[in-house]
């Protein structure tokens, strides 16, 4: 191998390097995601248990109660806090419904990117197809992808 071959092939290993860590930036960065989804899914569940909010009725109730309030009042007071709190509630179905149209159609990703390193990717990518000409279809997608969001991108900054 000449010296030129050597050199080349040491850039392109070092540009698949560089690629990998971009990749594994970005599967970092979903797989932390699954600790405040998880929170999130935690919260709106609890928001839809029974026993809570009957406790929390009742409470409200002996408060209003113990307060002197008119027992006609109190409970007009309480049908209302407790209609309200069940319109404010999640249902699951809803919950279901929008995690299901989020896997079926997931939405583009938007990642806080120049369109120097946009363009860097690019060439990063350019250079592992010449190597990998076995998967250069992928990479052509992938590339098509970034080539639209710079695009995209030069028109928000302008």
């Amino acid at each position: 191998m000449s010296e030129e071959e050597k050199k080349v092939h040491a850039r392109e290993l070092s540009d698949v390097e560089e690629l990998k860590a971009v990749l594994k930036a970005i599967s970092d960065f979903i797989a932390s995601l699954k600790g405040p989804l998880k929170e999130l899914m935690d919260t709106i569940m609890s928001s839809l248990d029974g026993s809570k909010l009957g406790e929390e009725v009742s409470a409200l109730y002996k408060k209003l109660i113990d307060s002197g309030m008119p027992e006609d009042m109190v409970n007009e007071m309480v049908k209302t806090y407790f209609k309200h709190k069940l319109e404010s509630a999640v249902s699951p179905k809803t919950i279901s419904e929008f995690f299901r149209r989020f896997m079926e159609k997931p939405k583009r990703a938007r990642i806080a990117v120049s369109t120097e390193d946009l363009d860097r990717i690019v060439e990063l990518l350019e250079e592992v197809k010449k190597s990998k000409p076995e998967i250069s279809d992928k990479i052509d997608k992938v590339i098509a992808t970034l080539k639209k969001g710079r695009e995209e991108k030069k028109k928000e900054e302008k």
